[in-house]
């Protein structure tokens, strides 16, 4: 009699709280045939009584949850009552947002919407879309996507706000559109134009004459993006081949090195692979040009602005890079010009001590700790501490 008893109760309680489930769907279904967006502009405001009326329902499921232990809300799918009702809102309020006049909408008027909806985050692998996702599929994504093919302005139009407030998997939707746009504007720039102008501009005013390598930042223009890019192989590549064009019109120099140096810098850590390994080999072909014309040790007439030049390029090649032609146009010559003049016999050893510290000195601390710089420079070490002590025998070999 007992178990009859509680069953009983049990069963009137469902029906209660069916019954008050069923009262809230009703309301917003009401309120949501009452609403009306008049404007971008006042959607948050034309909306607030139907998230209102959602709010209320999920309250009176979340009681039910407390009080019974049973998920009314996941059971009934109550989350398709709320993307069902705001589907025509939605379709009227996306047919006719521009994202660059009015970015904030999606968090003004989707962020409200979260807490009774399920997204998906980026780890999580499912073949369906949530409700939520599907929704916004149909509303909102045919306008984004036209929008980023035939109006969007990389420079000129943030989308990183509305982008950062979508669920992942509609970022993903606009993904393969962000990137060809983007693969537009790069493949639109004409490096040997831009090196050609900023050349003759140099030679004019013997200045640095940046402005027309303003042309050749398309790290301005793809960089913020790259977090929305899903595959960016394509993308990057152009880059680079961009870039390396731009090299090509290049002969470095003291006036010119940092221009040049800030269009290859910002991509140190995006560019890798064989891309990367592209990159470095031409940079590294124009700055073993320059230091085979411009460099060479003399003690009483050193020219130093080419050792800089090369320096200011460690924190951008690759080290295995770097330190290859460091060694081979810097390090090596520097150890045969010691034993050069060592072998000199008029050769003063106060003036070799001096102008070794002062090559020591030349070298940022981050580069003079590298084992195949300081290698070179303990050869160095043994060849004068040698020359000191045996100045009629030759130097050793080292």
């Amino acid at each position: 009699m007992q178990n009859l008893s509680t069953s009983i109760e049990r069963r009137q309680a469902r029906t209660s709280y069916l019954q008050a489930i069923k009262e809230s769907v009703c309301t917003v279904q009401t309120t949501a045939n009452a609403t009306h967006i008049e404007s971008v502009e006042t959607a948050k405001d034309d909306l607030s009584a139907l998230y209102d009326a959602y709010k209320l329902m999920y309250e009176a499921a979340q009681r039910i949850e407390a009080q019974h232990k049973f998920d009314v809300w996941g059971e009934l799918r109550l989350e398709t009552v709320v993307t069902g009702t705001a589907h025509s809102h939605f379709q009227r309020l996306f047919r006719d947002w521009n994202p660059a006049a009015h970015p904030d909408i999606i968090e003004s008027v989707l962020t409200p919407l979260y807490p009774f909806v399920h997204i998906c985050d980026a780890s999580e692998s499912s073949e369906r879309l949530a409700p939520i996702e599907s929704l916004l599929y149909q509303t909102l994504v045919p306008g984004l996507k036209r929008f980023i093919l035939t109006q969007w302005n990389p420079l000129a139009d943030d989308l990183s706000l509305p982008l950062s407030h979508l669920p992942p998997v509609i970022v993903a939707a606009v993904s393969e559109d962000i990137s060809n746009k983007l693969l537009r504007h790069v493949n639109a720039i004409e490096p040997r134009k831009a090196m050609n102008k900023f050349n003759s501009q140099r030679e004019a005013t013997h200045s640095s004459a940046s402005q027309p390598l303003a042309d050749l930042r398309v790290d301005r223009i793809v960089i913020p993006w790259l977090p929305y890019i899903s595959d960016r192989a394509e993308l990057v590549s152009s880059v680079r081949r961009k870039l390396c064009e731009a090299l090509d019109y290049w002969t470095p120099t003291k006036e010119s090195n940092s221009i040049v140096l800030s269009l290859v810098y910002p991509w140190a850590e995006i560019i890798q692979g064989k891309e990367l390994r592209k990159l470095s080999a031409k940079v590294s072909d124009r700055l073993e040009a320059m230091l085979r014309a411009e460099f060479q040790f003399n003690a009483q007439r050193q020219v130093v602005w080419p050792f800089k030049v090369l320096v200011k390029w460690h924190s951008v090649l690759p080290s295995d890079a770097w330190l290859a032609l460091a060694k081979c146009q810097v390090l090596s010559k520097f150890i045969d010009y010691l034993r050069m003049w060592l072998e000199d016999p008029s050769a003063d050893y106060a003036e070799i001590a001096d102008w070794y510290w002062q090559w020591r000195q030349l070298y940022p601390p981050e580069i003079f700790a590298l084992e195949a710089v300081q290698q070179e420079f303990k050869k160095a070490l043994v060849l004068m501490a040698y020359a000191l002590s045996q100045q009629e025998d030759p130097l050793p070999a080292v």
